[in-house]
């Protein structure tokens, strides 16, 4: 009888082997990998502009080492605003090898980034949201870590960035450049207090109050096996900035599309990843991105919470429960 995912992933040993600060500061690649990066574009407005601008001052820290690097930028717009579509802010004569795709079926940016996913060509997939600015090192930092964890392990890995939330009146906005030294983290995973309303199941209710530096305590990820605390490993791969190889993502059967609107669309494929290819998750520790929270299109704290307790249940007690052959057919579940 086949393991199903929470079973493999509990079982993974997530022990890369080496201090992920290594490739970022003392390593340079003989070659950098090729990649693509995947932006679901949904609703994002003006700031779409600042984020583009980010994402290529990143991209041409990655070409002053190697100005032959391959890549590709694909934005796909799910089309439910006809005002605000990503066409009509940004065009494609302004930047390298961009490919804007609108998919008027609107069905939300688990298919969004299916289709990036499908159209992509590169060995690494960047998936990030379509309101974070990066720093000007991150991409490279993400292709040094999947190099450097290769030639070390000659395996794959999830590579997962940080970020900085705030609001469209931060200073850093109006940066023309944003390094590594600018972005003064509040991500949840570098430090935390465990709140009432973040209560998913009843073991989950003896957190409240408690204060975790998930990233430090579990040795950059490295000591991670099984749950810890609250979590398991495949929830620290959040949408905003993380990425993977091509190929394994595609051999596992893209996003679930089972996983519709708000919250968890990001999960399905580390988790598979790592239930598949034992692939490691490895933290991005130098810099990261501002994600910028527009109080007109985001969803609300509350609605959040609420959205996330459905969404754990069935992540756990369904998506889960699947084995990896059912995972990578993607078999629609009660699509939420």
């Amino acid at each position: 009888m086949l393991k199903n995912l929470h079973e493999l992933i509990l079982s993974h040993n997530n022990n890369y082997g080496f201090d992920p600060y290594v490739p970022i500061y003392n390593y340079l690649p003989k070659t950098v990998p090729s990649f693509s990066v995947i932006i679901p574009y949904f609703e994002t407005g003006a700031i779409f502009k600042l984020t583009l601008k980010h994402l290529y001052n990143s991209i041409r820290t990655v070409q002053g080492y190697d100005h032959n690097v391959e890549f590709e930028v694909i934005v796909v717009d799910d089309g439910s605003v006809v005002e605000k579509r990503a066409k009509d802010i940004v065009s494609t004569n302004d930047w390298q090898n961009l490919n804007i795709i609108v998919d008027n079926q609107n069905l939300g940016r688990t298919s969004s980034r299916n289709i990036g996913l499908k159209n992509a060509s590169k060995e690494i997939c960047i998936f990030m949201d379509s309101d974070v600015l990066i720093d000007t090192s991150l991409i490279f930092s993400a292709l040094k870590i999947h190099s450097y964890n290769y030639f070390k392990n000659n395996r794959r890995c999830i590579t997962v960035g940080f970020f900085k939330f705030t609001n469209s009146s931060d200073p850093l906005i109006k940066y023309d450049l944003i390094t590594p030294s600018d972005v003064q983290l509040n991500d949840y995973r570098l430090y935390c207090t465990y709140g009432p309303t973040w209560i998913h199941s009843e073991e989950d209710k003896q957190f409240v109050g408690q204060s975790f530096s998930i990233v430090h305590e579990t040795n950059f990820f490295r000591d991670w096996k099984g749950n810890w605390k609250a979590w398991i490993l495949p929830l620290m791969a959040m949408g905003g900035f993380y990425a993977v190889n091509r190929r394994e993502a595609v051999n596992v059967g893209y996003f679930n599309e089972s996983f519709k609107g708000y919250g968890y669309t990001e999960t399905s494929v580390p988790s598979k990843l790592i239930a598949k290819y034992n692939d490691f998750l490895i933290p991005i520790l130098s810099g990261g991105s501002i994600h910028v929270d527009d109080k007109i299109t985001n969803i609300s704290r509350e609605e959040k919470d609420r959205i996330f307790k459905i969404k754990h249940d069935f992540y756990y007690n369904k998506f889960l429960k699947l084995n990896i052959k059912e995972a990578e057919k993607d078999i629609l579940l009660d699509v939420i």
